[in-house]
């Protein structure tokens, strides 16, 4: 009886203190590791601009005048000599009937002095009149022949002008902007409508001081235009402006689509630009590192469960990977998940 008792009690005894080890077990802190490894870091900047032909042809009116119809919209295709629109044309039409009547009278002045001049030869020639009367009537007839000849020109000048208040396309393509609409004014200080080859499109994007000497002209770029893909185009940078656009801090840069597939002009896109790059560095990820009291951290496994707080020194960060330039080997193990619930030294569970 007696060691059966005995027994019995060595046997609670084991089953507390395995229940006590589930219990620790239970309360170790879980994380996730992965290898410290080489990689490459970079920081991209994003740019946003807008695709445009490379050959778009701005069309101006020549005269400046209330808009009365708009034959065309954003988007259509027109053809070379196609009206685009027309601007209210009385005040021409009026001046050019004017030419018109300017001729007929100026004509009837040279006929009634030619039979004035013959009528003044006769006469002359018989010796009714003297040779100053007959030289009145020439220089009279002369002079009337150089009113027809400048009634004949301003009319041609009126006509010509008369054309201008119909605008036709000067080129065919696509009318991608079109900036006059019916009852508004058509200036000559801005385009009317710009046409468009979009068998050529390029991407215009303004880049800040900041980041236009990280650039250079032949560079390759990554292009993402949001409304067509998620993968990026490639694009290679053709020009980049010397100065400043005007009243900016920004520059003009041109980039070359290799894809023109499903683009279309006036599309928004945007270039990733590298401002910097790290290329074989150790490189973790962003939300790896720890930072107390300004110093930077990372998590490390040691004798496999036990944490070890390793101070590092960072580089560049993009926010997803960042550079570690000390601190750290390639091979060791690094807590990737849970690393903001561990202490140096503690004891963990590896998941």
């Amino acid at each position: 009886l007696a060691a059966f008792v005995i027994f019995s009690i060595v046997r609670i005894v084991q089953l507390q203190m395995e229940d006590t080890a589930e219990e620790e077990e239970q309360l170790l802190t879980n994380v996730a590791v992965q290898q410290v490894s080489r990689g490459d870091v970079s920081v991209v900047s994003p740019v946003s601009g807008r695709i445009s032909s490379s050959n778009a042809v701005n069309v101006i009116p020549l005269v400046s005048g209330e808009v009365k119809e708009v034959f065309v919209e954003e988007g259509d295709r027109v053809s070379e000599g196609q009206i685009l629109f027309t601007i209210d044309n009385r005040v021409a039409q009026l001046q050019t009937d004017q030419a018109q009547l300017g001729i007929k009278s100026a004509q009837d002045s040279v006929d009634a002095l030619k039979k004035s001049l013959e009528r003044m030869q006769s006469l002359y020639d018989a010796g009714a009149v003297s040779k100053s009367d007959l030289e009145s009537i020439e220089t009279q007839y002369q002079n009337a022949l150089n009113s027809l000849e400048q009634a004949k020109l301003s009319a041609e000048t009126s006509s010509t002008s008369l054309d201008y208040y119909t605008v036709k396309a000067p080129s065919s393509g696509c009318a991608t902007t079109v900036n006059v609409v019916a009852g508004g004014v058509a200036a000559q200080t801005s385009p009317a409508v710009v046409i468009s080859d979009t068998d050529t499109l390029e991407l215009k994007a303004n880049v800040s001081e900041n980041l236009i000497n990280c650039i250079a002209e032949g560079q390759k770029v990554s292009v993402y235009i949001k409304s067509l893909s998620a993968e990026p185009y490639t694009g290679t940078i053709t020009n980049i402006a010397d100065a400043p656009a005007q009243g900016t801090y920004t520059y003009d840069v041109k980039i070359a689509l290799s894809d023109y597939k499903d683009m279309k002009a006036g599309m928004f896109a945007e270039i990733s630009i590298v401002t910097e790059n790290r290329a074989n560095v150790i490189a973790v990820p962003s939300n790896a590192v720890l930072t107390k009291q300004g110093e930077n951290y990372v998590a490390l496994i040691q004798d496999g469960d036990k944490i070890e707080l390793r101070k590092v020194t960072i580089g560049i960060d993009n926010g997803t990977v960042t550079e570690i330039k000390s601190g750290l080997s390639p091979g060791e193990l690094l807590v990737v998940k849970g690393q903001n619930y561990v202490s140096n030294g503690e004891q963990i569970n590896i998941v």
